[in-house]
């Protein structure tokens, strides 16, 4: 299957807007795989694949998580916002054919992070956090940080998420957690003050 058909398959499910987000952060990724060293076209693979279980229909999406045969924990497969990127790594390799683990991961956990990521995970994360389209409190400053310190943007992108879920009273992700002080050990490791 190819982008262009996977980009048909994505209209059947997804918004217009959805799409439109997906395609600036195909771009942004391309950016930032360019600006850190990763391979280009595994990083538009990652970003292209990274939302298409987004789906609108919320039953159809509930059905089709039930079917997949994924073993995920309780609240990862309770929520469409932790388990999407589960599915859409799953379609990666069983329909698309693509076995490549970095690129998996990539797709997996671009909403939670987790102990120990790439140079392409990080990259995936972010781009997510900072395409064009996004203008969340603090995403200009995260923005232009992402282009100069990769560790240091996705480790300000995680603390502002975390913040975001406490203030809401929401689940925090323990993968979460865990990339949060892998990043944190990581930076402190450099003796680089941490700010932001």
């Amino acid at each position: 299957m190819t982008k262009e058909e996977v980009i048909g398959r994505m209209k059947k499910n997804l918004s217009l807007s959805r799409i439109d987000h997906i395609m600036r952060v195909v771009d942004t990724a391309q950016q930032l795989a360019e600006r850190y060293g990763v391979d280009p076209e595994r990083a538009e693979w990652a970003a292209l694949l990274h939302d298409f279980y987004k789906w609108q229909d919320k039953d159809a999406y509930a059905a089709a998580l039930e079917t997949s045969g994924l073993s995920l924990d309780k609240e990862t497969a309770a929520s469409q916002e932790l388990s999407h990127g589960w599915m859409a790594a799953e379609f990666m390799q069983s329909t698309l054919g693509i076995e490549d683990e970095e690129i998996y991961y990539a797709i997996a956990t671009h909403t939670t992070g987790r102990s120990g990521m790439s140079l392409l995970e990080k990259v995936i994360y972010l781009a997510d956090r900072v395409e064009p389209g996004r203008t969340h409190p603090g995403c200009e400053q995260l923005r232009s940080l992402a282009f100069r310190d990769l560790d240091r943007a996705v480790y300000i992108a995680m603390n502002q998420t975390l913040e975001y879920l406490l203030k809401n009273h929401a689940y925090i992700h323990p993968r979460t957690i865990e990339a949060r002080n892998d990043l944190w050990r990581n930076i402190t490791e450099r003796k680089e003050r941490i700010e932001g």
